[in-house]
């Protein structure tokens, strides 16, 4: 069984998230951990680190409008 780590990153500065996701991994491999993050539409750059991560990206509109 796997641990989870989830988060929220809607209107996220891609400076912001890149350091989340890199320094998350840093300390969690991926056959031991997965990493969930919900996010909106902010730019392909998003998608590309998390695919090099092994990173799921789950598609929300952001609630805080």
């Amino acid at each position: 069984m796997k641990d989870l780590i989830m988060g929220y990153a809607t209107n996220c500065k891609f400076d912001d998230f890149y350091r989340f996701v890199v320094s998350t991994r840093q300390h969690s491999s991926p056959d031991k951990v997965d990493i969930v993050m919900f996010i909106n539409a902010l730019g392909d750059e998003f998608a590309k680190v998390a695919l090099e991560k092994n990173i799921t990206l789950i598609p929300v509109e952001n609630v805080w409008k």
